[in-house]
């Protein structure tokens, strides 16, 4: 049995399972629990009345007392009719990654930078690689965004992949994959289940080939027709592959799922003459029935269909652009998905009832979760070696492909995000040595279970190395983009854009409403709000829910902004991100919920920065 103290007091008889965890895109290791606690100290005699407050020291050792996990308390939650708390603590890299910091660093190595760094936290350390000297300036940062940039700065020289991460009660800055994990996974002895995955996202699907004198010597390619195991995979990577913006296809889904579910033989709910994905009937069905003849398929092939779509926005016979106040150039290129979503109804759809809240909450839904993935076009240049064989080179970078792997293992603590371990399983073919960039620890009734994600290739997360740069499709000129916590506030709200407003909502999946969204945005960047932050509890005592009052005029993106009754973010531009289900919220979106409005003739009048607890 694991032991576990909170406070310094040993709970371990009153927990009844946990969970510790951790991940690439995860500052720090987790680490969440059910603790046993008394309802009545009269009636519940032999449970203890544990008092846990924000910040507690919460410690994870094994019977040996060697520690598996040093962190503290950030969040519980418990219901008046049950006996167990849940409580979720964070290890000490949470603290790090929400502290800010100005540092000046002239030709610091990047063990010196991370030195310099914890020393300042009071954080011990433990092994720190090292690298070539850098010079940088940090202004108002994450002091784990520092850390993460001053060692990723060192792989892109070195290739050499680096890992931050807490060993026990010191932090480390270790080369990723160098720690094996001492026991080999095979279905014999410790592994339960396995499933195998190959991702064709960053395949490369075509390969020039030149000799050592720069002639071209022929080429390599692979199949240009995308796949998907559905039919919104099917349809994203089909306009992905034409060269939409991510933001551009979102919207078109949005779009086609209102009308159609996707579903290229889908008729006219109550009989109605609409017809396939995009529900077309009168001249333009005839249209696409001749399109389909002249291809020698059915109208009903998706394929056919999407060739269509493409057509018809590309010539614009049927498709009226100036209604959206775009060009079909301006509309491959979109970012919005929501703005997208508007844009393709008004010029190509012209619904009678757009019912613009299910649309952009699907276009807005999907672009969070495929951005970045699809056929891109992906093409090499690959010049010959003197000596190697071109062909063989050649089709060997054809074929880079992600390759993944989920199992299922007996519990062991070197399976940990950044170590290695060797597979042996026949059946699925994982075969090798793999890097684990995902694990999920489970303990209860003396039992230890753990779920990993391996990858074949071993990369370091990835981290926006540019300096005091902005995203330029978001922050104007002036406003760095610089890991601070309003900038990491901003950037997890924008995920859940499109969202619908649901009064007392706390998930994208229940609805936000302003309290909610505000809660989710931080602790989505890592910051946890202990409990639920309300404009009231906001304005009466910000210390305890990690904010200070800053002066009006001083305020900046991602600070929370108040009025009586609503709480928002500050966008850039003077505008605000929020969760609206106000008239206004309607006016500017379009629908009431998550969305960025104008902050002209607002009644905000407060603004709090978050500094943590």
């Amino acid at each position: 049995m694991m032991k576990l103290y909170v406070s310094g007091k040993d709970v371990s008889q009153f927990y009844d399972a946990a969970t510790w965890s951790g991940g690439d895109g995860q500052a720090g290791r987790k680490l969440e629990f059910n603790l046993a606690t008394s309802q009545n100290p009269h009636t519940d005699k032999n449970l203890p009345t544990i008092v846990t407050k924000m910040n507690d020291p919460v410690r994870l050792t094994k019977d040996d007392g060697t520690v598996v996990f040093d962190g503290e308390l950030v969040s519980k939650e418990k219901s008046i009719s049950g006996r167990l708390m849940r409580v979720t603590a964070m290890d000490k890299l949470y603290r790090v990654n929400a502290t800010q910091k100005t540092y000046n660093f002239k030709d610091k190595k990047p063990d010196e930078i991370a030195g310099q760094v914890f020393k300042d936290l009071e954080i011990p350390t433990g092994k720190l690689d090292t690298g070539a000297p850098i010079t940088r300036v940090f202004d108002m940062t994450s002091a784990y965004q520092i850390v993460m940039t001053a060692y990723h700065l060192e792989y892109e020289k070195s290739k050499k992949p680096f890992i931050v991460r807490m060993d026990g009660e010191k932090v480390e800055c270790v080369e990723r994959g160098k720690t094996v994990a001492k026991y080999m996974l095979d279905p014999s002895f410790n592994l339960i289940d396995s499933r195998f995955s190959v991702s064709v996202k960053d395949a490369v699907e075509k390969v020039d080939k030149y000799d050592p004198d720069g002639n071209k010597i022929g080429t390599i390619g692979g199949t240009k027709v995308p796949k998907g195991s559905n039919n919104e995979e099917k349809i994203w990577n089909y306009f992905k592959d034409l060269g939409y913006s991510d933001g551009a296809v979102a919207g078109i889904l949005g779009n086609l799922y209102q009308e159609s579910r996707f579903d290229p033989s889908c008729k006219q709910y109550g009989g109605g003459p609409g017809r396939g994905l995009a529900q077309w009937g009168g001249s333009r069905l005839a249209e696409l029935r001749a399109f389909a003849k002249s291809q020698g398929k059915s109208s009903t092939d998706l394929g056919v269909q999407l060739a269509f779509i493409d057509k018809e926005m590309r010539e614009g016979k049927n498709v009226y652009w100036k209604r959206a106040k775009m060009s079909y150039a301006d509309f491959k290129k979109i970012s919005d998905p929501v703005a997208a979503v508007r844009a393709f109804e008004k010029s190509f759809e012209r619904a009678g009832r757009p019912n613009y809240p299910v649309r952009n909450k699907k276009a807005t839904e999907i672009f969070n979760r495929r951005k970045g993935s699809g056929p891109t076009g992906g093409e090499k240049v690959y010049r010959q070696e003197k000596h190697e064989d071109a062909k063989a080179r050649a089709e060997g970078i054809l074929k880079e492909i992600e390759k993944k792997a989920d199992l299922k293992v007996f519990g062991d603590y070197d399976l940990i995000t950044g170590n290695a371990v060797t597979v042996r399983e026949p059946f699925t073919g994982l075969n090798g040595k793999f890097f684990i960039v995902s694990d999920t620890h489970h303990f209860a009734n003396n039992y230890h279970e753990v779920e990993l994600t391996l990858s074949y290739q071993n990369l370091m997360e990835d981290v926006n190395t540019s300096e005091n740069k902005k995203d330029k499709s978001d922050a104007p000129s002036g406003v760095p983009n610089d890991g601070s916590a309003g900038a990491r506030a901003i950037e997890a709200g924008l995920k859940v854009r499109g969202v619908h407003y649901q009064w007392g909502g706390n998930t994208p999946q229940s609805g936000l409403d302003c309290s909610g969204f505000v809660d989710y945005a931080y602790t989505s960047a890592g910051m946890p709000i202990p409990g639920r932050l309300t404009s009231a509890g906001l304005r009466s005592n910000p210390k305890a829910y990690g904010f200070v009052e800053v002066p009006w005029n001083q305020r900046k993106p991602g600070d929370v902004l108040w009025q009586s009754g609503h709480v928002a973010l500050q966008y850039y531009d003077g505008k605000i991100l929020e969760s609206g289900g106000t008239t206004k919220s309607r006016k500017y979106l379009g629908y009431s919920g998550v969305g960025i409005t104008d902050g002209k003739g607002r009644r905000f009048n407060k603004a709090y920065r978050y500094v943590g607890r």
